[in-house]
C-alpha cells in the first residue's frame, strides 16, 4: 500500500504558525502587541436608580453576591455619605423621615451651587480614591473590581458617568408597586422612631416623602429619579430578594459571556419599538410602539412621525416629503402660542390685566408666558396641550398599521418606550388591546385619571381592565451588547460548560483611558469647589 502523508488539521496548522510568529517577534513587537491585548477582569462600574421606599440596600447587597460569583469584588460608593464632605451638618442617624428631607433639601441646594453633575462627579472622585488604596496607585487598574454606586437621582449624573467610564458603566432601575414602597418607608419612619411595627402612624409622613421625590423633577436642581429611571440598562422589581437575585444574575451572567441566556417576549418587544422609534424624525422625541401577540408574535410597529396620503408614515427618501422638518416647525409649538395671544387679548381688551402688562403685545406676553425667565406657565396643562401636532403617535400608528392590513388586536399586548397619552390610551382601549408595557413615564398624561373605568397603571395584577405596566428585563440599548452570540461549543460539537468563576466580562479595554478622563473631571471638581468656597471639602485628601 503505498505511503500516505499525514494530513495536519487547518486548525493546528494556525496555531502552530501563530506559535512560530509569536516566538520571532523582537522585544519592540513583543511590546507592541502587548498593548493591544484586552486588560483582563478590567473595572466594571454600577450605578443604581429607584423611587424613594425601594429597597436599594437589599439589590445592593444581591448585586455584590452576584459579582462575588464571578470572582469580583465590589466597593459599594454611597453618595449620601459623600454629601457629608461638603455639608458636615447633615445628619448620619435619627429618624428617617427627617434624615430623608434634609438630605433632599441638601442636593437641591449643592447641585444649585456647584452643579448637576455635582454627585457624579464625586462618585467618580471615590472611585479614584478607592483604586488607590487597592492598588497603590490611582492610574492603575484594580483587576476584577467593580464599584457600585448608590444611588442616583439626576439624568446629568448618568450621563457624565457614561462619558468617563463608557459601556463598563451599567445603570440598574429598580422600582416596587407604589403601596409597597409607602409601607417599607412608612415602618422605616417608626423603627427609626422606636415605634411598634405594623402601625399605620407613619403611612401620611411616608405619602408625603413619596409625592416630594415625584415632584422634585418639577423644582430647580431638584433630583430627578423619574427622568433617571428610563435611562437604565437593566430594570428589575425589588420586592422579594428572590426575584432580585433571578433579575441580577441573569444580568450579570450576561454582562460575563453566557452563551445561553436568550431575550425574553417583553425584551425582544420592547426591542422592536425601539428600533422603530430611530426612523422618526419629529422635532421633539423619538417614540417607538410594537405590538405582539400574548405569544410574543409580532403584528405591527408604529413610531411618532406625519402620515403620508395613501396610508402609513412618510419613510426617508419619499417622494414629497412633508416631515416637520422639512416645513420648518413643530405647528403644535406654534399653535399654542396662537391660542395664548388670543386668550391673552381677550383679557387685555377685557382690562383683566395690570398696567405694567396691559402695554404689550398680545404675542410678546405669550412668548414671556411660555419661554420667557418667569414662565408663569411652565407645567400647566395649557402648555402641554398635544392636539395641535400633526404626527401620528407611535402607539396609533402601530393600531392604524395592523388596521390597514385587517390584522385583529384583541387581546394583543402593545410596547411603547414611553407611556401613552391620553389621546392614545382611548385607542388603546377600543382595540381591544389586553396589556401596555412603557418604560419611560410621562407626566402629560391624562389616561390614568379619565379612564379609571378602563385601565389599571401599575397594578402589577392581571384584570379585567387594560393594564398598563412598567417594563422589566434588558434595556433596549444593551439589547445587541448582552445577547449577540458567545462562543457555544466546541470543536467536538458538545455544549460549552459556562464556569462563572473564571469568566470575563464581554466588555474589552485595550488601554485604561477613562483613568485619564476620570483624573481630569476630579480636577475639575476640585477647581469647582475651591472656587465656590467648598475648599474644605479636599483638604481632606478623599477628593
Amino acid at each position: 500500500m503505498a505511503n500516505r502523508s499525514k494530513v495536519i488539521p487547518k486548525k493546528t496548522k494556525h496555531a502552530e504558525k501563530r506559535a512560530r510568529d509569536k516566538a520571532a517577534r523582537t522585544p519592540q513587537q513583543k511590546t507592541a502587541h502587548k498593548s493591544l491585548e484586552p486588560l483582563t477582569g478590567p473595572e466594571l462600574v454600577f450605578g443604581l436608580v429607584g423611587p424613594i421606599g425601594t429597597d436599594l440596600n437589599m439589590v445592593s447587597h444581591v448585586l455584590e453576591e452576584e459579582l462575588g460569583r464571578v470572582n469580583y469584588k465590589t466597593c459599594l460608593v454611597q453618595i449620601s455619605q459623600l454629601m457629608h464632605i461638603l455639608d458636615s451638618d447633615l445628619p448620619t442617624s435619627g429618624p428617617e423621615d427627617e434624615r430623608y428631607s434634609t438630605h433632599m433639601q441638601a442636593g437641591t441646594r449643592l447641585r444649585g451651587e456647584l452643579g448637576e453633575d455635582l454627585f457624579a462627579l464625586l462618585s467618580s472622585a471615590k472611585i479614584s480614591a478607592e483604586r488607590a488604596n487597592l492598588t497603590q496607585d490611582p492610574n492603575s487598574p484594580a483587576k476584577r473590581q467593580a464599584y457600585i454606586i448608590r444611588s442616583l437621582k439626576h439624568p446629568e449624573e448618568v450621563e457624565v458617568l457614561r462619558n468617563i467610564y463608557g459601556r463598563a458603566f451599567y445603570l440598574v432601575a429598580a422600582t416596587a408597586p407604589r403601596d409597597s414602597r409607602k409601607s417599607a418607608l412608612a415602618e422605616k419612619i417608626a423603627k427609626s422612631r422606636h415605634k411598634p411595627p405594623g402601625s399605620d402612624e407613619y403611612l401620611p409622613k411616608a405619602e408625603e416623602l413619596i409625592v416630594w421625590d415625584e415632584e422634585e423633577a418639577n423644582v430647580e436642581y431638584g433630583q430627578r429619579v423619574r427622568d433617571t429611571f428610563p435611562l437604565a440598562d437593566l430594570f428589575i422589581v425589588a420586592t422579594e430578594k428572590a426575584t432580585v437575585e433571578k433579575s441580577l444574575r441573569r444580568f450579570v451572567e450576561l454582562i460575563f459571556g453566557h452563551p445561553f441566556h436568550t431575550p425574553t417576549k417583553d425584551e425582544l418587544a420592547m426591542f422592536y419599538a425601539r428600533a422603530t422609534a430611530l426612523r422618526s424624525a419629529d422635532l421633539s422625541r423619538q417614540v417607538g410602539a410594537a405590538i405582539t401577540t400574548t405569544d410574543g408574535d409580532l403584528l405591527s410597529v408604529g413610531c411618532n412621525e406625519v402620515p403620508k396620503f395613501g396610508g402609513g408614515l412618510y419613510w426617508d427618501g419619499d417622494n414629497n416629503d412633508a416631515r416637520d422638518f422639512k416645513v420648518g416647525y413643530d405647528s403644535s409649538a406654534k399653535n399654542k402660542q396662537i391660542l395664548l395671544q388670543e386668550l391673552l387679548q381677550r383679557l387685555k381688551e377685557s382690562k383683566w390685566l395690570t398696567d405694567e402688562k396691559v402695554e404689550l403685545d398680545a404675542a410678546e406676553l405669550a412668548e414671556q408666558a411660555l419661554r420667557g425667565t418667569a414662565r408663569p406657565l411652565r407645567g400647566t396643562r395649557i402648555s402641554e396641550l398635544l392636539e395641535f401636532g400633526r404626527i401620528v403617535h407611535a402607539e396609533m400608528a402601530a393600531i392604524t398599521d395592523a388596521a390597514r392590513r385587517g390584522t385583529p388586536l384583541k387581546e394583543a399586548k402593545l410596547y411603547c418606550t414611553t407611556f401613552p397619552c391620553h389621546m392614545c390610551a382611548r385607542h388603546i382601549v377600543a382595540a381591544g388591546i389586553k396589556r401596555v408595557i412603557y418604560i419611560e413615564p410621562y407626566p402629560k398624561s391624562m389616561a390614568k385619571g379619565l379612564y379609571r373605568d378602563s385601565i389599571r397603571v401599575d397594578s402589577g395584577i392581571e384584570s379585567d381592565h387594560v393594564t398598563f405596566d412598567p417594563f422589566i428585563g434588558i434595556a433596549p440599548g444593551r439589547f445587541m451588547d448582552l445577547f449577540e452570540k458567545t462562543k457555544r461549543k466546541i470543536d467536538n460539537g458538545d455544549a460549552v460548560e459556562w464556569q462563572p468563576a473564571a469568566a470575563l466580562p464581554r466588555l474589552k479595554r485595550l488601554v485604561p483611558s477613562y483613568i485619564f478622563i476620570e483624573q481630569m473631571a476630579k480636577l475639575a471638581l476640585r477647581n469647582t469647589l475651591e472656587a465656590k468656597g467648598f475648599g474644605h471639602a479636599t483638604a481632606g485628601g478623599e477628593l
